[in-house]
């Protein structure tokens, strides 16, 4: 599968590696031309686009996109504010990042992903003690949830399918309180979460 990752930092970094290494035909996107080509280059005749860009050049980059009519554009960022010292979520009063991009993107099929997991577990390992880290994933496409469950799978997450794109209102804020235990409370960048179920 030909995948266009834009943005070079961490998390678009990592998850290009990653692609890769699972055998996908994989292109940066960036800013940088050392390190990636343009972003409007990148999602030409890709399957998938993943946007892990900061959040705050979101709107403009995509806009430059040319719609990505039918692609799957996975959305891994979260709508924060760049205040010195800290991250705080925007006023969306009952909407997200991902419900904006669709208005965007009108003609793409989004789905929300990773914007919880550390760049760190993406980097490393999913694998914790033989257990895989959850990916959460919301979109209002079934057929792009699939695809990128089973592209999460391939990089050894457990994939969790959370329904429609409102399901990014609670996604968000979720990035939220793994930035609060990793940071302020000191746990680090060693954790992730997993969906645990009871079995008859």
């Amino acid at each position: 599968m030909r995948i266009a990752v834009l943005g070079t930092g961490k998390i678009g970094g990592g998850l290009g590696e990653r692609f890769r290494e699972a055998g996908h035909d994989v292109v940066l996107g960036s800013r940088d031309a050392a390190t990636g080509v343009p972003y409007a280059e990148a999602v030409q005749e890709a399957e998938v686009t993943v946007l892990a860009l900061p959040w705050r050049v979101a709107e403009e980059t995509v806009a430059t996109l040319g719609g990505l009519a039918g692609q799957v554009v996975v959305d891994t960022m979260n709508p924060y504010a760049n205040h010195p010292g800290q991250l705080a979520l925007p006023e969306l009063y009952g909407t997200s990042g991902l419900e904006r991009l669709q208005e965007l993107l009108p003609a793409a099929r989004l789905v929300k992903c990773w914007n919880h997991v550390y760049a760190h577990t993406i980097r490393t390992s999913p694998d914790f003690g033989g257990l895989a880290a959850t990916a959460l994933i919301c979109g209002d496409d079934e057929a792009a949830r699939s695809t990128v469950a089973e592209l999460a799978r391939q990089i050894g997450f457990d994939p969790v399918d959370v329904g429609d794109a409102t399901g990014a209102r609670y996604l968000e804020p979720l990035a939220g309180l793994m930035i609060r235990m990793a940071i302020p409370l000191g746990g680090g960048f060693e954790l992730a979460f997993r969906l645990l179920r009871q079995t008859a």
